[in-house]
Parts: structure tokens; C-alpha cells; sequence
């Protein structure tokens, strides 16, 4: 094992970071509250990733930020690095289509299985989904190949708690800690003495899996609600 130190997003990224509420950190782009008129988004709506709204508005954020450096550039490329093929893979799609850009996507969630690597193409740009995250060199050369430029005009989006911070399957597991921990101080609070850990701890484990985002959105905040509802005992968990 070889210890690269510590490091910070803010060492490849700086200030070009947008928050989950569509806020960026660079108060020279806008922030979600400021596009809504413009935008035709209804005040209190916040969209998540996989929304055609939340598309809008990191297109038009990213179109500005672009412009900070390079007022006379148009954008006409997309790079996404993510690591789910849901959330991730719609973000994607939508970005593509609200922009008119040409993209791909790397999407990655490492497994003990054999190394597999599927590509899908489609009208907005393909989607390259592998189970290893050291494919994202095969990935660039999947770029090359397919004559994808990485230039002025080619923007990167990079997903931060599973992609950057910590690989999904590989090193996720002090996000997944932190997540589960905060989920359960939510849980034990509003349960209080009927609160039990192992069941809560069973049901959050089950279904903090891709294979159930599409019932919880890779949301968590539903997902606390979900287990909410299972530790007071309203739903099985098995039903």
C-alpha cells in the first residue's frame, strides 16, 4: 500500500464546486436562487441530480463559469465523472440535452467480480460503465479513439462523495460511516427508548444499495424516512 498524503478537492478543483442545493462555492457564479426567474424554476424547488431542472442549472453554471477565463469560448464538450448509473448516468443525459453538448461519461463502482467493462451509446454521447476504477486509463484511451477532444471547449464535471473523495466500492467506507451515523443520531432522536440500532443498522445496510436506488433516489434524506418508518415498526422489511 503506498500513502500519496493528504490532499484537498480544492488542489485540482479551487472554487469551481457546486453544492448539492445548486449553491457554488465562487460567489462569482450564480447560485440556484438567482437563475430561478430566469430559469422558470418554482421558489422552495430544489432539484436533485437526476431532474431535467437541475440540468438547467448547472449548464447555465458552468457556461459562466467558463467565462471567467474565457469570455470569447463556447462550450461544446462534456467529460462526466461519476459513479452511479442512475443519478449519475441521467445527470449526464440531461446536462448533454439542455446544453446541445457532445459528451461521455465515466461511471465506475468497483466489485470482486471479473473486470467488466459495457459502453452505451446513445444520441447524447456514451456512457462508458465499468467495475474497476483503474479503467478510467482505458477510458481515455476509449476518448482518443473515438476523436473526443479535451480542449478550451470541452468541460469537466466531476461527482465528489463517491467519485472523488472516495471511489464507490473501493474506499467509500468513512462516507458510508459518516452517512449512517448521521441517519442514525436522526432516527434515535425522534424514536428515542424504541429506537434499536441492530434493526435500524439491518434495514440501512439493505438498502443503501444500488440495486434499490430507484426506490430511494440514492437520496438520503429518504432514506433516513424509509428507516424511520422501519424502526418504528409501520412497514416490515421484508414486506
Amino acid at each position: 500500500m503506498r500513502n500519496y498524503g493528504r490532499t484537498s478537492i480544492h488542489e485540482f478543483l479551487g472554487d469551481l464546486i457546486v453544492y448539492r442545493n445548486l449553491v457554488p462555492v465562487d460567489t462569482r457564479l450564480p447560485s440556484l436562487n438567482e437563475l430561478r426567474e430566469h430559469l422558470e424554476i418554482p421558489t422552495g424547488f430544489i432539484p436533485r441530480k437526476g431532474k431535467p431542472e437541475y440540468a438547467d442549472v448547472l449548464t447555465y453554471i458552468l457556461q459562466q463559469a467558463r467565462m471567467l477565463e474565457a469570455p470569447d469560448v463556447v462550450l461544446k464538450r462534456l467529460i462526466y465523472l461519476g459513479d452511479t448509473r442512475m443519478n449519475d448516468g441521467a445527470a449526464f443525459t440531461n446536462i448533454c440535452r439542455a446544453s446541445g453538448w457532445n459528451g461521455l461519461a465515466f461511471i465506475a463502482s468497483e466489485t470482486e467480480d471479473p473486470k467488466h467493462v459495457e459502453v452505451i451509446e446513445q444520441a447524447e454521447g456514451a456512457l462508458y460503465l465499468a467495475n474497476r476504477w483503474r479503467a478510467i486509463y482505458e477510458f481515455d484511451n476509449f476518448r482518443r479513439e473515438k476523436g473526443f477532444q479535451l480542449d478550451e471547449q470541452t468541460t469537466v464535471i466531476v461527482d465528489l462523495d463517491k467519485t472523488a473523495l472516495g471511489g464507490r466500492g473501493r474506499n467509500d467506507q468513512v462516507i458510508d460511516s459518516a452517512r449512517v451515523d448521521a441517519v442514525r443520531r436522526t432516527v434515535s432522536d425522534l424514536l428515542g427508548n424504541v429506537f434499536d440500532p441492530a434493526e435500524f443498522q439491518a434495514a440501512y445496510s439493505c438498502l443503501n444499495q444500488p440495486e434499490f436506488h430507484p426506490f430511494t433516489a440514492d437520496n438520503q434524506d429518504y432514506l433516513a424516512y424509509i428507516c424511520l418508518i422501519l424502526s418504528a415498526g409501520l412497514v416490515d422489511l421484508k414486506s
